[in-house]
């Protein structure tokens, strides 16, 4: 559940933005905050999520490398 608690607090966004990139209910991750143990299906979910903001944000960062 750490874990967990760790990757919510890595999203460079709020949790509503989390809970929709996700396809979760904000609800669920406040529950997650308060330690709720997640599914797997919400792990899998949120992992996906945060994998590919790290994907947009690595090809912003490109882009704007190269703008220059």
């Amino acid at each position: 559940m750490e874990k967990v608690a760790q990757a919510l607090k890595a999203w460079p966004g709020s949790l509503r933005a989390l809970a929709r990139a996700a396809g979760l209910s904000h609800v669920t991750l406040l529950r997650l905050q308060a330690g709720d143990r997640p599914s797997a299906e919400t792990t899998t979910r949120l992992a996906r999520a945060l994998e590919q903001a790290g994907q947009r944000c690595q090809q912003a960062a490109k882009t704007l490398r190269r703008a220059r």
